[in-house]
């Protein structure tokens, strides 16, 4: 009868030992998601999800038409054996209604309270192939027992006694995948295993009991592909016929001191600091006078500088580097140098002691000495100064063609030459966006959910919208919007503040308002001009 009001799934004996195989890599705990293996169905294919803090590994099932997301605590699993005693099929079934999953079989039923847990995104963590730097192909039988092998030293031959588990070193160089070991007092084991499809040369650090226990996953006679990540922060990948699973790297010293950074620049500057440019520097601040952090592990002791440019085009002279000399001399705290044609202020912090209040006082240094000296050496030595990059971001506002979907499928001009003549709305649109904020590239998946969110904070506040973009007039880059109506000026700000934008648009019948999200600043020109 329960089983009747259900979604009923027929999974296979060998599919349902596939996913207790996978139970044996997760703690298990039903309160946490981890301690569950997730099965979900996109209506083309089961797969099965096992993770926890440092490893995770996705299998794949038998085609499926259903659609669902559940996960089954280790102990359910334990019951198939049972369902299954008399014989026939073992069903997954799955009540949204009463929130209730269940394993059902000829041998008996077991049902569970489906408490709708956020599992992890595998998916998400696995590598692109831009993030690996090195790969091989193996197999994976060969690796699992050079692994067992490996694990293990024997330290008193004569008293028989072993050590290990050790961390290994996995590495592709040179052609040849190989796998070091350190054990203090007798040396370094070196094993090197066939490889072919070899590309690249790197290594990581790696906790064979961990990489042991994903290998057992795959099929022995399975090639087993492995990923070697650019970066020592991002998962080891490792690939066979059906099977995808991630390894975190041991941390290293500055793996380690590179999260206090990040941590420091998150709760001293926000999110939106992490996202790197291409220099791969985190922009600290993106208005009015940019400054910049960067992680170094060159040296023995990581640093975190805390930087800015001063001035650009100048040009170097052996007066500009006294000038500077005796500004170092004179100065506490940063430094002030010339690369090039710049002049450039910078604080050095010790990156593994490094916490938000530094971080502040360093900017806040760098700041104040380069609002403070820069007119001056512009004024004698010539040079530049640094522009607001605000200021060239609203530039591209002003040229943006705003785009509403009028009727389904059909978006049309409410600004520009082109813009319709009769205004399609009862009053004033705020035309709201996630997308790439001041600047900073998000990738489409983040810039849609921040979208939705936005679009849900309209409809709270009592407002109506429809979708729309906009579009830079010159060039063919579209940004994903919300034009919205209904709400007040204030309340649409507040919005565009909370998605970290640098300013919204106010369009009504006759006038096209760049409101900033930052300040009461607000500019306008005709809708139609």
């Amino acid at each position: 009868m329960e089983a009747a009001s259900a979604t009923e799934i027929t999974i296979p004996i060998d599919e349902w030992d596939m996913a207790r195989h996978m139970a044996h890599l997760i703690r298990a705990d039903e309160r946490s998601p981890m301690g569950h293996v997730r099965v979900r169905s996109d209506g083309q294919r089961r797969r099965w999800y096992a993770a926890d803090p440092v490893l995770g590994i996705i299998r794949d099932g038998a085609p499926c038409a259903d659609h669902f997301d559940v996960g089954i605590p280790p102990a359910a699993l334990a019951f198939v054996d049972v369902a299954a005693s008399l014989g026939g099929e073992v069903l997954l079934c799955v009540n949204h209604e009463e929130e209730r999953i269940g394993i059902v079989g000829s041998g008996g039923e077991l049902w569970l309270h489906d408490p709708g847990h956020q599992f992890p995104n595998v998916d998400k963590f696995i590598p692109s192939s831009e993030m690996v730097a090195a790969s091989a192909t193996v197999s994976a039988r060969s690796l699992y027992h050079l692994l067992e092998s490996a694990r293990v030293q024997r330290t008193h031959p004569d008293e028989g006694e072993y050590e290990g588990p050790r961390p290994c070193w996995v590495s592709i160089s040179e052609g040849v995948f190989r796998i070091e070991v350190v054990w203090p007092g007798v040396g370094t084991s070196i094993y090197q295993l066939p490889a072919f499809d070899v590309t690249g040369d790197v290594g990581v650090e790696v906790n064979p009991v961990l990489l042991s226990k994903l290998l057992e996953q795959f099929h022995p006679t399975d090639d087993c592909y492995i990923g070697i990540p650019r970066y020592a922060a991002d998962p080891v990948l490792l690939r066979g016929e059906g099977t995808t699973a991630v390894l975190m790297p041991i941390p290293s010293y500055a793996a380690l001191a590179l999260e206090r950074v990040e941590n420091a620049i998150r709760e001293a500057f926000g999110p939106l600091a992490l996202v790197r440019d291409d220099d791969g520097d985190y922009p600290l601040v993106r208005r009015q006078f940019p400054l910049y952090a960067r992680f170094t592990a060159d040296g023995l002791t990581p640093l975190c500088q805390v930087f800015a440019v001063v001035l650009s085009g100048i040009e170097n002279s052996p007066e500009v580097w006294r000038e500077l000399n005796d500004l170092n001399a004179s100065v506490g705290l940063a430094r002030v140098f010339q690369i090039d044609d710049q002049v450039l202020a910078e604080v050095d912090l010790v990156a593994d002691i490094i916490d938000a209040d530094a971080l502040q006082v360093a900017a806040a240094r760098i700041h104040g000495l380069a609002t403070e000296i820069a007119p001056t050496i512009a004024a004698v030595y010539g040079g530049q100064l640094i522009e607001d990059p605000a200021e060239a971001r609203l530039v591209a506002y002003r040229s943006t063609i705003v785009e509403a979907e009028l009727r389904p499928g059909s978006l049309e001009p409410l600004n520009g030459i082109a813009a319709v003549a009769e205004w399609p709305f009862p009053g004033p649109v705020h035309v709201l966006t996630g997308w790439n904020p001041q600047g900073a590239a998000f990738d489409p998946a983040s810039n849609t959910s921040t979208n939705i969110a936005i679009a849900e904070e309209v409809l709270r506040h009592g407002g109506r919208f429809v979708h729309g973009h906009g579009r830079l007039v010159a060039g063919d880059h579209v940004e994903a919007s919300i034009v919205a109506w209904g709400l007040s000026r204030e309340q649409a700000r507040a919005m565009g503040q909370q998605a970290l934008q640098d300013a919204i648009f106010e369009i009504d019948e006759a006038t096209m308002h760049l409101v900033s999200c930052v300040d009461d600043r607000v500019d306008s020109w005709p809708r139609c001009e």
